[in-house]
């Protein structure tokens, strides 16, 4: 016998979820999207700003790894080639809606970030995690050296 959701149950689920997170010790509430579609367009010099942030930092951790590089492409995307480690990848979706972060720390999941207002930064859009934080972990977790962001 099954326990899973139904798919309309789970949407409902996470759905509900979204509307509101606040990460243990943070007294500000973080206000997620609950309806994907209705997001607005991310501010693109927000999406620049972190892609520049990226780009900077990681560019810093080149030496101390052989077959690392950083390529930047456009204003909103950028790729760091870690050798056998996998690729990073940072992009604005073509919708404009998100920002995406791809980790292969990760087992190569993608995750999907927000600009929140109140904290001036970009937020997961399932549990408002910070992008940077993620990355920077990621990036410590598998190569040599740390990333100055």
């Amino acid at each position: 016998m099954s326990t899973s959701l139904s798919g309309k149950a789970e949407r409902k689920r996470v759905r509900t979820f979204r509307k509101e997170y606040t990460p243990r010790g943070d007294s500000r509430a973080v206000t997620l999207p609950h309806d994907l579609g209705a997001e607005a367009d991310l501010p693109i010099e927000q999406v620049v700003a972190f892609v520049d942030m990226v780009c900077r930092g990681t560019e810093a951790m080149v030496r101390f790894n052989p077959g690392m590089r950083v390529e930047r492409h456009g204003a909103t995307s950028v790729t760091v080639h870690a050798g056998d480690v996998g690729t990073f990848k940072v992009f604005l979706e073509q919708d404009g809606k998100r920002l995406a972060v791809l980790s292969p720390a990760k087992t190569g999941t993608m995750a999907h970030y927000s600009w929140d207002e109140t904290r001036e930064q970009f937020v997961s859009i399932i549990d408002g995690h910070n992008a940077l934080e993620l990355l920077a972990r990621d990036l410590i977790f598998s190569l040599r050296g740390v990333p100055a962001f």
